[in-house]
């Protein structure tokens, strides 16, 4: 521990608090939002098309079709083939990717320098010439469905994950999975569907950023040139809502013949992205389960010795999240004692401070991550994109490393306090007969 504190500190030393990230701005007529993050150390650059909708702006008897984007993005346009841009991106070595999430929907490609003109014409293409036909969504509809159908009737541990996190987000819109409703998938209309991608193509709802290696000069031309065509609609996007924590205890057994190994879940309702109490409860996940410092590791592998595995899941959602935290192993008895320390950690939690060794380790991990991840242009283009949606601001960069910087132990005490209680969970033992 000792030695990794003393790498984390030196590491850091060489990493200067202001200007993490160098960040302008402007909109165009349309309403179309561009941010601008030159960094010429890098060698290649990214444009990302950040839409402010996502699963969560679906009608309510269709929610989850916006999840076949994810798919129809990357079709047929007028001037391209199907998955023409992803070969011919990757062919030139770069790479090119797209997520729909609850509360946003993230599209990028990353190419080298002298590559940024297509790379727009790609994204203006699938913003305003994608062509969107019955056989091809009734063909990707499908599609998820016999993933989804596959999972929930092969996976044991996919049906416990999605019945926990249900459980935790009940009284919320994050209750329903981003695929939506399995029983209903296969009925969404194609012609409700193709509707979705007026939400996708309205300029108001799209934070264009480019980061990385490029020329700041013409740069708004060639924006204005590309999308400056785009047609405003009355589609208003919807701003982040944080949800307020509730739902109340929960303990449930599942017993099942054929299993290689018995498991518990135990489900832990987490703040918002929008709540402050979001970033202490991050170095409380790393306290309790990063790889490089587990303390549920030590204790249960190192200390007691006890053949077990630990795995995770921190949902990545603006208004609500979910912490599932999972532990297997072949012996029930040793499941019983796991829930035991669990039980006494988190009560210690709640009243005993981190050392101060502990709480440096945790900051510095936090800080060298996140920096490490704005060294990929898409990752911090999509850092800008979702916090300049979230709250406007541009130097979240150095607002995060602040607010890093200035967590103390009782920050801890008090967030072990609200999350770890029992109220907030939800726990699920799979245990075989």
């Amino acid at each position: 521990m000792r030695k990794l504190i003393n790498i984390c500190f030196i590491l850091l030393l060489f990493i200067p608090l202001h200007s993490v990230i160098r960040v302008s701005y402007f909109s165009l007529p349309n309403g179309l939002t561009v941010l601008l993050a030159p960094d010429d150390k890098m060698n290649s650059v990214c444009v990302l098309t950040y839409h402010k909708n996502g699963v969560n702006s679906d009608p309510s008897d269709i929610r989850g079709a916006s999840y076949l984007y994810q798919k129809l993005m990357f079709l047929e346009t007028d001037n391209l083939s199907p998955y023409e841009r992803i070969r011919f991106i990757m062919k030139n070595g770069g790479r090119s990717s797209g997520k729909v999430n609850y509360d946003n929907s993230v599209f990028y490609q990353v190419v080298p320098a002298s590559d940024l003109n297509y790379a727009l014409w790609l994204e203006s293409e699938r913003l305003q010439k994608l062509k969107l036909n019955d056989r091809e969504i009734i063909k990707q509809r499908k599609g998820i469905y016999d993933r989804i159908y596959r999972l929930i009737n092969r996976s044991i541990h996919f049906r416990a994950g999605e019945w926990v996190r249900k459980e935790l987000l009940k009284n919320s819109i994050y209750k329903t999975p981003l695929y939506g409703d399995i029983e209903k998938l296969n009925t969404f209309e194609t012609g409700r569907i193709k509707r979705i991608y007026q939400n996708f193509s309205n300029p108001k709802n799209i934070i264009l950023v480019i980061s990385g290696k490029f020329e700041e000069d013409g740069i708004r031309e060639k924006i204005d040139r590309y999308f400056g065509s785009l047609e405003s609609k009355s589609i208003p996007a919807k701003d982040p809502v944080a949800v307020p924590l509730g739902g109340g205890y929960k303990y449930t057994n599942w017993m099942r013949e054929v299993i290689p190994e018995s498991f518990i879940l135990i489900g832990l309702r987490a703040p918002s992205k929008l709540s402050l109490d979001y970033t202490y409860f991050k170095l409380l996940v790393y306290y309790l389960l990063d790889e490089r410092t587990s303390k549920l590791k030590r204790i249960f592998k190192s200390n007691l010795k006890m053949d077990v595995n630990i795995s995770f899941d921190f949902s990545n959602n603006i208004g609500a999240n979910s912490l599932l935290i999972k532990i297997s192993s072949k012996k029930r008895a040793e499941l019983e004692r796991v829930r035991f320390y669990i039980r006494r950690l988190f009560e210690m939690l709640m009243t005993d401070r981190l050392t101060t060794s502990e709480l440096k380790t945790m900051k510095s991990l936090m800080e060298i991550d996140f920096l490490k991840n704005l060294t990929l242009p898409e990752k911090m283009s999509l850092v800008l994109a979702e916090n300049y949606h979230m709250s406007g601001n541009l130097d979240y960069g150095n607002m995060f490393l602040k607010r890093v910087r200035k967590i103390r132990s009782y920050d801890i005490v008090r967030i072990s306090k609200k999350y770890l209680r029992k109220e907030n969970m939800v726990i699920l033992n799979v245990f075989s007969k």
